[in-house]
């Protein structure tokens, strides 16, 4: 089924997004776009010209508000993240999240304010390790990739964004969001090739082989740095600095600055200054060599590594608009540079825009979150979204389980006074706020007051808030409410509030049981006046039944 996932990218001086729909077989971006933050000091604060470029973003996705949105994912600055192999011999996650923090605390300091999200890889043997931090004396396990991130800067960002009705299921830093885009919309190939996304304050290294990135490399150098070297060079502020780049900016070779200066502005390419272009060309040739000698120096790795070269360079970013930038890299590395994305993402840019290659990934990789099974997201733990899937599958039985047994314990105390009954009351209840406090930060024990936290937890405002506690409570209610004459057993009840599937497993005895049972069900405004028969298989006198209901009439919490 297809899904709708938005992808953000925060950069310094716009905001990025895109929209995407599709599944994992096939994905489409189906729009993007750039809202520009503020950059005048003297009228905004950072923070104030941010708030109004988001009341910008909502504006710009209004008209996707009536469609259900299914998952939003944002990136973060990848020079903040701290990335590693491990080889584990275990490939649970449930234990590895227990013992990762003892296991890092040889070379991170792991505390209170360290996220960590991680992804099991495949199973190595000692002679087939292919880690970057390959142990001595490993005797192969699980190559386990793991990020470490600064949760206070998850937190202000989250916090940021939850004051306009936006709460990302997914977060990663850029270059780890990238895996999924390379993966889904890149054509499987065995040439290796790598690209370079030069953003505002840091840039990302990816090589790839075929449709995989088997290396990422972040560096903090990008746009701004080239400011700063032309303000300093030809002593001007950094905002005229940055009109130079972008009217006039150019690099090229020792020797040829003035032959390359003219043909470009005789192209179009650049505006005439007042400006000694050899100068210009030197101190942007400066910056650049320290990005693209880091660049080189991966290159080295890689090809040591694997025996492989890449056959090409993509340069992707605002900085890949700088006239000559793709020859001066092509003659500095000897290796061919385009200023365009890779292949299948070409159809998505224009001379005048470029998609966000960021964006794009993180809304693929917000579709590989539908069902909680993105492994590598730091939206986790005391940070994970209350409103995701992930959380309410893990924890819909336990929540209406424990809730129905509260209410009934509570009734068989008033009528019997057991001292039994009210001991096991208290270990529900505890249990209960256990639960609750784990998934929301506080202990909650009553239905209404988990419903009304999960209203207050749903990302954008269309996000269905319909989730599987609500269809559990109805069915359940009108079960014991209206059949208590059908002698039925349900098995299994396993409702995707993102796809609005509901299906229903379980067994009844006579002819007339199971009818009265979708006759029921059909009153339930998410579900469809007549819902489609049901597989059955008989034994002996008891019929099994499996009911599949497109449970789509709810979305945005309203009847469409």
């Amino acid at each position: 089924m297809a899904h709708t996932t938005i992808g953000l990218d925060i950069g310094s001086r716009a905001i990025r997004y895109a929209v995407c729909t599709g599944d994992p077989s096939h994905f489409e971006i189906k729009t993007y776009g750039s809202i520009p933050i503020p950059d005048d000091p003297a009228q905004n604060t950072p923070e104030d010209a941010l708030e109004l470029a988001l009341n910008e973003l909502v504006k710009y996705l209004e008209p996707f508000r009536k469609l259900p949105i299914d998952a939003i994912g944002l990136t973060l600055d990848p020079t903040k993240a701290l990335s590693t192999h491990k080889t584990m011999a275990l490939n649970d996650p449930e234990k590895l999240q227990l013992i990762l923090p003892q296991a890092l605390s040889d070379y991170w300091n792991i505390d209170d304010d360290t996220q960590i999200a991680f992804e099991v890889g495949e199973l190595l043997s000692q002679h087939n390790s292919a880690t970057e931090s390959e142990e001595p004396g490993d005797e192969g396990g699980y190559d386990i990739h793991i990020i470490n991130y600064p949760k206070p800067h998850i937190v202000q960002i989250l916090d940021t964004l939850k004051k306009h009705d936006i709460d990302p299921h997914v977060v990663l830093p850029s270059n780890e969001a990238l895996g999924f885009l390379i993966g889904t919309l890149v054509p499987t190939s065995n040439k290796p090739w790598a690209m370079l996304d030069i953003g505002e304050k840091h840039s990302v290294l990816s090589i790839c082989n075929g449709n995989k990135i088997v290396l990422t490399r972040s560096f903090k150098i990008g746009g701004a740095s080239l400011d700063e070297a032309i303000a300093e060079t030809f002593s001007v502020p950094l905002d005229e600095a940055r009109r130079i780049k972008h009217e006039t900016g150019f690099v090229a070779h020792p020797g040829t600055e003035q032959n390359a200066y003219r043909e470009f502005i005789e192209n179009g390419k650049l505006k005439p200054w007042e400006i000694d272009p050899v100068a210009l060309s030197g101190c942007c040739a400066r910056t650049l060599t320290q990005l693209v000698a880091s660049v080189r120096q991966s290159l080295v790795h890689f090809v040591t590594k694997t025996h492989q070269e890449p056959v090409r360079l993509y340069l992707v970013g605002g900085c890949a608009r700088l006239c000559g930038i793709d020859t001066w890299i092509t003659q500095f590395l000897g290796l061919e540079s385009l200023c365009t994305p890779p292949p299948n993402l070409n159809p998505y840019s224009t001379p005048d825009s470029q998609i966000s290659i960021d964006a794009a990934a993180i809304a693929i990789a917000a579709e590989r979150n539908i069902d909680g099974a993105c492994p590598l997201n730091l939206r986790r733990g005391a940070l994970a979204h209350k409103g995701s899937l992930a959380i309410l599958q893990d924890n819909k039985w336990l929540f209406a389980t424990l809730i129905l047994l509260v209410i009934a314990s509570l009734i068989f105390m008033t009528l019997s006074h057991s001292k039994a009954i009210q001991k096991e009351h208290d270990t529900l209840k505890a249990a209960l706020e256990a639960t609750s406090q784990k998934v929301f930060g506080k202990k909650l024990i009553s239905y209404s007051q988990i419903e009304k936290e999960i209203q207050e937890s749903q990302g954008f405002s269309f996000i269905p808030d319909r989730t599987a506690f609500t269809h559990f409570s109805w069915i359940s209610s009108q079960v014991n409410d209206n059949l208590s004459d059908v002698e039925m057993d349900i098995n299994s009840l396993d409702i995707d509030t993102q796809r609005k599937i509901v299906t229903i497993r379980g067994e009844v005895t006579g002819d007339d049981g199971l009818p009265k049972f979708m006759q029921l069900l059909e009153q339930y405004e998410c579900f469809p006046n007549e819902i489609a028969e049901p597989k059955t298989s008989k034994t002996k006198d008891r019929t099994a039944f499996t009911l599949r209901i497109d449970a789509n009439r709810c979305s945005g919490g309203e009847n469409e």
